[in-house]
């Protein structure tokens, strides 16, 4: 199973699509740039006027062409992936002071790709321990990574940097303890699906 879904297949992944008839009914999304989308329980339906590299934060190859999206010059066409088709970038978050993350937590975050100290960044600052994880699909909820607490709006935003970052060490227990089901509400409601890419204006 790939862990993705129409709430997370957008965020950073590469995809081959093949052409199809472009579906009756009305689309399920709409996103800004004019692409419309259509969700099935085994894939979804994308007609687009750009196919390729750099869809956004995504890589989407249309019946094999390799080309950036920028240079698609080929009109609307409309193409269809399964959910096992996406592949999630190699992305990752680093979490300061992981060690006062509960066991739980740190058991659903892996094994840690590499771990240090990072110096202080000012004066009567304590140097701080880090881990650097690997971002999975299922970190990926309605267009933010969670790893636990909040950052700004809502979790830490996925917006298609390769690298992200939280530091835990102002978290509640209940904060620090939350990220074991990343798809639950936090206890403040924080983890509300809360960032789509029509919200900061990206389009797919």
């Amino acid at each position: 199973m790939s862990g993705f879904d129409q709430g997370n297949f957008y965020c950073g992944t590469i995809a081959e699509w093949t052409s199809c008839p472009r579906p009756a009914r009305r689309p399920d999304h709409t996103s800004p740039s004019g692409s419309a989308y259509w969700y099935g329980d085994a894939g979804v339906t994308r007609y687009s006027d750009h196919w390729g590299g750099e869809v956004a934060s995504c890589d989407w190859y249309l019946d094999g062409v390799r080309r950036c999206s920028f240079d698609d010059q080929a009109g609307w066409r409309c193409g269809f992936a399964s959910w096992n088709a996406f592949v999630l970038k190699p992305f990752e978050v680093t979490v300061y002071s992981p060690g006062l993350l509960p066991p739980e937590a740190l058991d659903r975050l892996g094994a840690p790709m590499r771990t240090g100290i990072a110096p202080a960044w000012r004066p009567g600052l304590v140097d701080e321990e880090y881990a650097t994880y690997r971002v999975r699909p299922d970190m990926i909820v309605g267009g933010c990574v969670v790893v636990a607490g909040e950052y700004g709006d809502c979790g830490t935003p996925f917006d298609g940097r390769q690298y992200m970052s939280v530091d835990v060490s102002d978290w509640t227990e209940d904060e620090r303890a939350s990220w074991t089901d990343p798809h639950a509400d936090g206890p403040d409601g924080s983890f509300l699906p809360c960032m789509s890419d029509d919200a900061h204006g990206r389009c797919r």
